[in-house]
């Protein structure tokens, strides 16, 4: 009941932004689906970003993955990078420079696939606890992540070398080539994310 001379005015809660509602878990089924796939999208434009290297091209894949799990968290960004490596296998062309089909699950660069995987895993759960949010967490967050890529890249080629045309490869040379790049893309992720985070979720 109101006082004469007052109009009732009915609280609503406040409209988040998607990233809000994703982060706080209050998106939609249907956004956090649509969320995924773009996610997945993301990365597979970020595989097109290559320069052709030994023993696997250069991209920016860790990069994205790296935003996609600090955005999506766990569940998210392994559900995202599931689709990727899903969609690749069926013969979508979203691989390293076009790669497509199963076989590449089981190629030279199917170790640093697989990381993916555990990448998007560790940032994500460590986003979840908010590492995301501020520069000095994002930062180690993500060089778990990319450290996680190069340990499983760099010990499928060593220990699956002859199979995979690699013959003699050992983990060091497998990985050596790529730490730089990583701290690269983990440091420009890390400044990235954070801002998103002030800017968006509120």
């Amino acid at each position: 009941m109101t006082q004469p001379g007052l109009t009732a005015v009915s609280a609503s809660p406040p409209r988040l932004s998607l990233l809000a509602a994703l982060t706080r878990g209050r998106a939609a089924p249907a956004q956090r689906g649509a969320a995924v796939l773009l996610g997945a999208a993301f990365i597979a434009l970020s595989a097109q970003a290559a320069i052709p290297f030994w023993p696997a091209p250069i991209t920016l894949q860790t990069f994205a993955v790296a935003l996609v799990a600090a955005t999506l968290g766990l569940r998210g960004g392994v559900a995202a990078v599931a689709a990727y490596l899903a969609a690749g296998a069926l013969g979508a062309p979203v691989f390293a420079m076009g790669g497509a089909g199963a076989g590449v699950l089981a190629g030279p660069t199917a170790g640093y696939l697989a990381g993916f995987l555990a990448s998007a895993a560790a940032i994500g759960w460590l986003s979840d606890r908010g590492a995301a949010r501020r520069i000095w967490t994002a930062l180690p967050a993500f060089l778990v992540g990319d450290a996680l890529v190069l340990l499983l890249g760099g010990a499928w080629i060593s220990l699956a070398g002859e199979a995979v045309g690699f013959r003699g490869t050992t983990f060091a040379a497998a990985t050596a080539p790529f730490v730089l790049g990583a701290l690269v893309k983990s440091t420009a992720a890390a400044l990235a994310v954070p801002v998103a985070w002030r800017v968006l979720v509120k």
